[in-house]
């Protein structure tokens, strides 16, 4: 039977540049990047192949953002934009920019600072552990593509990736089980099933986890720790050591040294 052509999927652009602390409803942009308006009913509606295209323009973070149209009328509800004005908009208040922001329609290279009343800003917000976790999985990527491979399954073909759920905390996608695995402590004891590597991983992946959270950089030496014969714990060769010591040593993720003044 032949297939449908499914509607191709179109984004509502909201202006963080225009919506401030005082207004009851998100500033939205009219089609063809002709103004802005408050009400649903005058927004536009822009096609994600267009968005994507000029993802620096339509959803920066720092000023504009680019969310499915089909979220943007869920959330939309009759409020007072104006003095004595009513219509269909989307209300700007924190419950609102939490679900718009977890579905923008592709990471924003700035983080987002919606104004809202009581809104509050900080290192360990939302867009900063997941930037750091970007920084994570770009280290795990090194990691498994070097040596012994370490964080990589040849048998079923996967990398293991860490993600930030909506509350802000750390899971770990083993590469082997593919087992989505809490990472923080829990009352009964944490026991991390489906995590296929020892120890020595698990520790480098807590470390991972509270670099996620709070920004604590680790240091250089978690990156295979050296024995006393110059050898490492994790079995590399030793020029794949180097490599991964070279990549993966110069995000953020880890400690940078301090150069000395000549």
């Amino acid at each position: 039977m032949p297939t449908e052509n499914k509607p191709a999927r179109t984004f509502i652009v909201l202006s963080l540049k225009h919506t401030h602390r005082r207004h009851k409803a998100i500033t939205l942009w009219r089609s063809d990047d002709s103004g802005y308006c408050w009400m649903l009913s005058s927004a536009g509606r822009y096609e994600e192949a267009r968005v994507l295209e000029h993802l620096g323009y339509y959803n920066s973070g720092c000023s504009n953002i680019a969310v499915p149209t089909d979220l943007v009328e869920r959330l939309s509800c009759e409020v007072e934009y104006d003095t004595k004005e009513f219509g269909i908009c989307l209300p700007n208040n924190a419950d609102t920019w939490a679900q718009l922001l977890a579905s923008v329609i592709r990471p924003t290279d700035y983080e987002p600072k919606p104004e809202y009343r009581g809104c509050r800003y900080s290192e360990n917000s939302m867009w900063m552990k997941r930037k750091r976790c970007e920084h994570v999985n770009q280290a795990i990527r090194i990691i498994a593509d070097h040596g012994r491979r370490f964080f990589y399954s040849q048998t079923v073909n996967r990398y293991a990736s860490m993600e930030v759920d909506a509350r802000g905390k750390v899971w770990f996608i083993d590469d082997y089980s593919g087992k989505r695995i809490f990472t923080h402590d829990t009352a009964w004891g944490g026991r991390w099933r489906g995590f296929s590597h020892g120890g020595t991983l698990k520790d480098v992946v807590k470390a991972f986890r509270d670099y996620i959270c709070t920004g604590k950089q680790l240091h250089p030496g978690y990156l295979g720790p050296e024995r006393f014969n110059d050898s490492n714990i994790w079995g590399y060769d030793a020029e794949g050591m180097r490599v991964v010591r070279e990549q993966a040593g110069v995000l953020p993720v880890f400690r940078q040294p301090i150069a000395e003044a000549a």
